[in-house]
């Protein structure tokens, strides 16, 4: 009984690592949902594992090391912690629009210090997504409404894809009305950013 629960604890937290690398490399797992489950399934996993193996010596430094580095990561001004924060939660995430079964967009703001970004995310092999492009939400606004004047998060109402190719994607955006088509280099270098 207890090495199934130390092995479900593994698969489990083998599953966040996975993901957290992927991330780190501009992959992720398919979905706007998936990465945020499986980080809130270790931490209840991580709860559950440490209370019912309480009495372990091994079990109480792993806890406090996990305590250590939660306290460490607010040190640097809440950065670390902030990124937790928003990699955890759907804070600073402003928008989510399916374009076709192919593509999605995010709109988002994915580190504390970062401005927000509009993410382009394409499907590859059912099961994962990388991210293509992330241009600037800002010009998008002020490209498609020909103004600088604007509220800082008016929504995207619609997006829809024109042209394709190995390097460039546009994008028809929809915003108050206005129509504009944007091609955005594809990114090339996975910069985990």
């Amino acid at each position: 009984m207890k090495t199934n629960i130390y092995k479900t604890y593994y698969f489990v937290s083998a599953i966040f690592g996975i993901s957290v690398l992927l991330n780190f490399f501009d992959w992720q797992l398919r979905g706007y949902y998936t990465e945020k489950a499986i980080a809130w399934i270790w931490i209840l996993f991580t709860l559950a594992f440490i209370i019912g193996f309480w009495k372990s010596r091994k079990i109480k430094i792993y806890f406090f090391l996990i305590v250590v580095l939660l306290i460490l990561s607010l040190l640097p001004m809440l950065l670390p912690f902030y990124a937790m924060v928003f990699y955890l939660t759907d804070t600073e995430d402003y928008q989510q629009i399916k374009i076709d079964n192919q593509f999605r967009l995010e709109t988002t703001r994915h580190h504390p210090m970062s401005k927000a970004r509009v993410y382009i995310y394409e499907n590859h092999f059912g099961l994962f997504e990388k991210n293509i492009a992330r241009p600037d939400y800002q010009e998008i606004i002020t490209q498609t409404l020909s103004t600088k004047n604007h509220p800082d998060l008016t929504p995207i109402q619609n997006v829809k894809i024109i042209a394709q190719n190995s390097d460039s994607i546009g994008l028809e955006y929809q915003i108050n009305g206005h129509k504009k088509l944007i091609y955005h280099p594809i990114k090339n270098v996975n910069d985990g950013y």
